[in-house]
């Protein structure tokens, strides 16, 4: 998956982004044509 012009590993994205104090886990997910995915939304006082 490329991202800012790099390939970056999905499960270790993904386990950054979990473990991260940037986002919060929702209770939502998003259906698609494989398994559901978890959603996210940005933490309180997050800037980009």
């Amino acid at each position: 998956m490329p991202a800012l012009g790099r390939e970056l590993d999905k499960s270790s994205f993904r386990r950054q982004l979990k473990s991260s104090s940037d986002v919060v886990e929702l209770d939502e997910f998003e259906r698609g044509a494989q398994r559901p995915a978890q959603l996210f939304r940005a933490s309180e006082g997050f800037l980009f």
